[in-house]
């Protein structure tokens, strides 16, 4: 049954672009929050350990905002408008 519920969510709420492409919904499970469990810790600590990288090493930090700056213009990706608990 889940898996029907699924199918006709993304036929609801995929939609076709005027460039041709399509944006795609995703479905989050009503308990998602508490289905993460500790992802978000790990995210953020990820996230501090390539900013210490990044201070070693300004040529991978060079690269890393190229690619991010690529797959943005691409469409690919928007930035988040709003903060996470000060984070």
């Amino acid at each position: 049954m889940e898996d029907q519920e699924c199918i006709e969510y993304h036929k609801s709420t995929t939609i076709q672009r005027e460039d041709g492409r399509y944006g795609v919904r995703l479905r989050l499970k009503s308990d998602y929050e508490t289905s993460l469990g500790l992802s978000k810790n790990r995210g953020v600590a990820q996230f501090k350990s390539l900013k210490r990288k990044f201070t070693k090493n300004q040529q991978m930090e060079k690269s890393y905002k190229s690619f991010m700056k690529e797959y943005q213009t691409m469409g690919h990706m928007t930035l988040a408008t709003m903060a996470l608990n000060g984070q």
